[in-house]
């Protein structure tokens, strides 16, 4: 079970995937028709996309923004509180 969400900053857009076993599939397809299955097709184009290649410049952005901000952080809280604390 994969859900594009937090990978590829979909979040709300209600996509994802199940990857199984061929064995599972007749007992899964009892209980598919309880899980929504119809995302927009917006959505499905936007995460086939990120699977192809588009979301892995997407995610380097965001790990590089995010590695920038531990930084900023951690050098206030060792100003704040003294190095090693």
């Amino acid at each position: 079970i994969f859900s594009f969400s937090k990978a590829f900053g979909m979040m709300g857009w209600r996509i994802g995937y199940f990857a199984y076993p061929p064995a599972l599939q007749g007992e899964l397809m009892k209980v598919q028709d309880t899980i929504a299955i119809c995302p927009p097709v917006a959505s499905q184009k936007a995460a086939l996309a990120a699977l192809q290649g588009a979301g892995s410049q997407w995610v380097r952005e965001r790990v590089k923004g995010l590695s920038e901000n531990r930084r900023v952080v951690i050098g206030a809280l060792e100003a704040a509180l003294g190095k090693g604390s």
